[in-house]
Order: C-alpha cells, then sequence, then structure tokens
C-alpha cells in the first residue's frame, strides 16, 4: 500500500479515534456531571428531609416545653388560689370569732348594767327600809323610856350590871 494512502488512513483514522475519544470522554464527563447533579439533588434532598424532620422535633420540643411550663405555671397560680382561699377562710372564721366574743361583750354588758341598776335600786330600797327601821327603834326607845321611867344612859348601866353579874361564875 502506498504512503499516500496510508497516512491519509492513519490520519483520519487518528482523527476519527480523537473525536470518538474526545466524544466519549465528554460523554462520560457529562454522565459523571449528570450523576453528580443527581447526586446533588439527592443529598440536597435528604438534607431538606432531615432539617424538616429536625424542625418538627425541634418545634414538637417547644411545645412539649410550652406545655410542661403552662402546666406548671397552672399548678403553682392554682396552689396560690388555694393558700389565698385558705387564708381568706381562717380570715373569716376569725371575723366571726370576734363578731360573737364583742356581741358576747356587749351582752354581758348590757347585763351588767341591768344588774347594776337592780343593785342600786335594791340598795336605795335598803336604804329607805334601814332609815324606816331607825326612825321605828327611835320611837320605839323614846316610847321604852316613858314607860319605864329610866333614861337610855340608866337603861344601859342597869343592862350592863346585869350582864356582868351574869357572867362572872357563882360560888
Amino acid at each position: 500500500m502506498e504512503l499516500t494512502i496510508v497516512i491519509p488512513l492513519i490520519l483520519v483514522s487518528i482523527g476519527l479515534s480523537f473525536f470518538l475519544g474526545w466524544y466519549l470522554n465528554g460523554r462520560s464527563g457529562q454522565n459523571r456531571v449528570l450523576s453528580a447533579k443527581d447526586q446533588a439533588k439527592k443529598v440536597i434532598s435528604e438534607a431538606e428531609r432531615e432539617a424538616e424532620t429536625l424542625k418538627r422535633e425541634k418545634v414538637l420540643e417547644a411545645k412539649n416545653e410550652w406545655y410542661a411550663r403552662k402546666k406548671e405555671f397552672d399548678n403553682e397560680v392554682q396552689s396560690k388560689r388555694s393558700k389565698v382561699q385558705a387564708q381568706e377562710k381562717a380570715l373569716d372564721q376569725r371575723e366571726e370569732n370576734i363578731d360573737r366574743k364583742v356581741e358576747l361583750i356587749a351582752t354581758k354588758e348590757r347585763e351588767q348594767a341591768s344588774f347594776k341598776r337592780e343593785l342600786e335600786e335594791k340598795s336605795r330600797g335598803i336604804e329607805t327600809k334601814r332609815l324606816d327601821l331607825d326612825r321605828l327603834i327611835g320611837e320605839e326607845n323614846i316610847r321604852l323610856e316613858r314607860m319605864s321611867g329610866l333614861t337610855r344612859e340608866e337603861a344601859k348601866r342597869l343592862l350592863m350590871e346585869n350582864l356582868a353579874n351574869e357572867a362572872t361564875p357563882k360560888q
């Protein structure tokens, strides 16, 4: 074969090989790029799913924390309400006790005032009767003095002598 035919054949084959290699290499590179893009899409898609899952978990944790704190706060409020109600009840009972004691004291004061008035009335009555008695005794003494003919001093002396005689032992 001739060189003129062989060289162009070699050159065409080299050119075809080069283009075929370049085409296959480009195709292979394009496949790698497509594969890398697909891989990147998968990684991004997986990352988005994980991010969404993590977001849901964090939101759920935040809600749970919020509910727990709300429940704790509600329990605290209820506890404080119960304490306040207990204190109010105790104050109401104390107030009722004080009202009863005040009423009892007022009743006793009224009874004492009534008793004092009764005593004063009885004391006036006794004083009136004592004055009447003193007057009657005085009148009776005067009458007895007239009847006996002795004065008061003479009657006393006679009475004392009789008592002294009775008090001395007889032998």
